[in-house]
């Protein structure tokens, strides 16, 4: 076989299957001072150069999700308000509630944990839960605190029943009174 010279690949034979060619690194001895021309050196970096920046082109494209761009027509004005995070919740939270599909969490309030009232557990009791700690474990912190109920959604009634089957879980030895069930550490 004849060896070519030059930057175009040599041509396959019959008897040579095809082989990947890998990327080139820097390291090794194809770099070493003698053994490739500097004019394939030069011409393996400017393809790796170009590599490079289409990557980081792509990266940049996909930095903002389409979600938080806010969509205008024409002849529309807007102000600054538009443009933020609070805007953006306001659009997600009058979109969540307009809609009626079937998949609308079970969950009601912050982090969706609240238990929003009997009827989202086909007419079930919070206090009913107890022996089952995994579903109470959305109730208390990680140290074992009870969540208090404002800051979950529930009604007064609601949360009183949540913290009684809590308590009633603790007394059975299913819930630790100092940190959540296991699969939530």
């Amino acid at each position: 076989m004849q060896r070519q010279t030059g930057t175009e690949p040599p041509a396959e034979s019959a008897e040579q299957p095809a082989i990947k060619q890998e990327k080139p690194v820097l390291k090794g001895k194809s770099w070493k001072v003698g053994s490739m021309n500097s004019a394939a050196k030069t011409q393996t970096l400017i393809s790796m150069s170009k590599a490079t920046r289409d990557i980081e082109a792509r990266s940049l494209e996909n930095e903002i999700d389409n979600s938080f761009v806010p969509k205008f027509t024409q002849g529309e004005t807007y102000d600054p308000f538009d443009f933020s995070l609070t805007k953006l919740r306001i659009d997600q939270r009058n979109q969540y509630n307009n809609s009626n599909s079937t998949s609308r969490r079970i969950y009601k309030g912050v982090g969706g944990r609240g238990f929003g009232g009997a009827s989202r557990f086909n007419g079930r009791d919070p206090l009913d839960f107890w022996r089952y700690p995994e579903v109470l474990t959305d109730f208390i912190t990680t140290n074992g605190k009870i969540i208090p109920g404002h800051s979950l959604g529930n009604n007064g009634k609601t949360q009183r029943r949540v913290a009684k089957a809590i308590r009633r879980a603790r007394a059975a030895g299913l819930l630790s009174y100092f940190h959540p069930v296991n699969r939530h550490l």
